[in-house]
């Protein structure tokens, strides 16, 4: 539904950003209150591929064209399930194709037949595996899994901010960290935060994700 609202953006005059101040001035923290089927949502959690301030970006123009040739579909394929966003796949349903919604697909893992395409996979970032070695150490419900999918971006200060809160809860975790998850310059964390989540924290760029997601199901 995010992605089908972009056109909205543009003829409001929220994308693309004015300049790069918009970034860090809390233009992204502002509320949206004219999707009505995605309630208390900012504009920083939507896709964030309006996240520009060039007209001619790539990333969004093309989101604006794909958007704009959904009706041409014979159907219209979601990773999500009915009773976790019933609102937005009844509006999809009213507005495009047949809607699908065919997730959760990591419940799939280990209960389909081996295939010899199963090797391929399907992730955008080079997964680390080392992660499962660590996770397979830990006693069940003993880890919290931090992610923020493959899109979404942040500010380094919201990151850093982000950090202190896990270390600062005394629980162990495991944070994957993509190396463009920040904007613009890099995160630095102090000193101290490693000396404060020592032997109690991994944190690792990408990894396998429907493998660790049924790893902790497991705990």
């Amino acid at each position: 539904m995010g992605y089908m609202k972009y056109l909205g953006l543009v003829e409001r005059g929220l994308a693309p950003l004015k300049d790069e101040s918009s970034f860090t001035n809390g233009f992204l923290d502002q509320m949206i209150d004219w999707i009505p089927q995605m309630k208390h949502i900012r504009l920083r959690d939507l896709p964030n591929d309006f996240v520009t301030t060039n007209l001619n970006d790539k990333n969004f123009n093309n989101v604006l064209e794909v958007t704009s040739r959904v009706h041409e579909a014979s159907a219209f394929i979601v990773h999500t399930f009915d009773s976790a966003e019933q609102d937005v796949l009844d509006a999809l349903s009213g507005m495009y194709p047949p809607v699908y919604a065919i997730g959760p697909l990591p419940l799939l893992l280990n209960q389909m037949p081996q295939h010899p395409l199963k090797s391929l996979g399907y992730s955008l970032w080079r997964e680390d595996t080392e992660c499962l070695l660590w996770l397979d150490d830990k006693e069940p419900n003993s880890v919290v899994y931090v992610n923020f999918g493959s899109i979404m971006v942040m500010t380094s200060e919201q990151l850093v901010e982000f950090g202190w809160g896990l270390a600062k809860s005394k629980l162990t975790f495991f944070w994957e960290i993509r190396s463009d998850l920040v904007i613009g310059k890099s995160a630095i964390f102090p000193i101290e935060f490693g000396d404060e989540t020592k032997g109690r924290s991994l944190v690792a760029s990408w990894c396998p994700q429907e493998q660790v997601t049924h790893q902790l199901e497991d705990f």
